[in-house]
């Protein structure tokens, strides 16, 4: 009997080490999750950052700095071009 019974007490112990790691790895997927959900929500405000100095710079209402010029320039740039090729589509 003591084979068995040592057996079984270790199969527990083993079982209870799997749930204990399960729980950890599920714990730490659920903060990847809620670190990416962040990551993106902070990328979509500087998005939304962006557009809206963009528009007041384009507006006359800011002053930006020259070191930003260049990228305004580029949407410009960009903006030109998808004009172009939406007039061609029609």
């Amino acid at each position: 009997m003591g084979f068995i019974d040592d057996f079984n007490r270790k199969a527990n112990e083993a079982a209870k080490k799997v749930g204990e790691k399960s729980e950890e790895l599920i714990e730490s997927g659920k903060i990847r999750i809620e670190i990416e959900k962040a990551e993106l929500k902070l990328g979509r405000i500087y998005k939304e950052l962006g557009n809206k100095l963009y528009i007041l710079y384009k507006e006359g209402e800011i002053a930006v700095d020259e070191r930003l010029i260049e990228h305004c320039n580029k949407i410009d740039d960009l903006k030109e071009k998808i004009e172009d090729l939406e007039s061609k589509k029609a």
